[in-house]
């Protein structure tokens, strides 16, 4: 099977199940062989310099998974 699809069976499931499988996937990454291209760190540094200043507050992940989860998942 393709990337093009895995990507056109993804379309064609509901949001609350495309949700579902974007957070497995996400949480099947590890940091191992992540290469970021220079604009990319470059956007990584002044986050981190912001939050770490306090010019920002983070948010908790389990936080933002919620808010997704209630913005994409349909209403019955």
């Amino acid at each position: 099977m393709t990337i093009e699809n895995i990507h056109q069976h993804a379309l064609d499931m509901p949001k609350a199940e495309r949700m579902t499988l974007i957070h497995l996937l996400l949480n099947s990454l590890s940091d191992e062989g992540v290469q970021l291209t220079e604009l990319q760190m470059n956007e990584v540094r002044r986050r981190l310099t912001e939050y770490e200043s306090g010019v920002v507050e983070g948010v908790p992940v389990e936080n933002v998974m919620s808010k997704l989860y209630e913005r994409f998942t349909p209403k019955n």
